[in-house]
């Protein structure tokens, strides 16, 4: 089941416990999307993300941008249309391919080692983030791509922090969900943005 809200998260799993929100990223707007396709959510995540950057700019829409980013993993080898599933070294340089189409600075890059602060510092720059999740315990997702687009900590009456990513999951467009990040075990990081 997935994550709506942190705070009551946390009481049903330790009732006993007092949880304060004791810090967060600053806001901002990141539109979701619905995955239509068969293993495709990192290349929808791709596509959501560069359509934050650019469409202001350049005015291409999520659903043109997806059509181009799905053929440039068919046409590139990386999916095929009937399972677009990347493999997780593959995020970069897909993302490079799709970013080739367009006139921007934007760049992508990986972290596997230490990627909450590097995520962090990504949202709070107002750049989403893609997180590969293997598998969080109790989120419903496994092997799934979500874009991060927010974070916070709660810390409870013992001072322990309990962490999270504010996320786009591609099953439901308008819904805010989260992940616990001290249950993510290892994750993955992609990162677009200008240099």
């Amino acid at each position: 089941m997935p994550i709506e809200n942190p705070f009551t998260y946390l009481r049903g799993r330790e009732p006993e416990k007092n949880y304060t929100l004791s810090s967060f990223s600053p806001p901002f707007d990141f539109d979701g999307y619905v995955i239509n396709d068969r293993n495709a959510c990192a290349v929808y995540a791709v596509a959501a993300v560069i359509t934050h950057h650019l469409k202001p700019v350049d005015g291409i829409d999520f659903a043109t941008r997806l059509g181009q980013c799905k053929e440039i993993a068919l046409s590139k080898g990386y999916g095929r249309a009937e399972n677009y599933y990347l493999n997780i070294l593959k995020y970069k340089p897909f993302s490079k391919d799709c970013l080739a189409l367009y006139d921007t600075v934007l760049r992508p890059d990986s972290d596997l080692f230490f990627p909450w602060k590097s995520a962090c510092r990504q949202i709070n720059a107002k750049f989403p983030v893609l997180i590969n999740i293997w598998r969080e315990a109790g989120s419903g997702y496994h092997d799934h791509t979500v874009v991060a687009y927010g974070w916070c900590v709660y810390t409870d009456d013992t001072q322990k922090e309990h962490r999270f990513y504010k996320v786009r999951d591609g099953y439901n467009a308008g819904a805010a969900r989260y992940v616990d990040v001290e249950r993510l075990g290892l994750y993955y990081i992609t990162k677009i943005f200008s240099v």
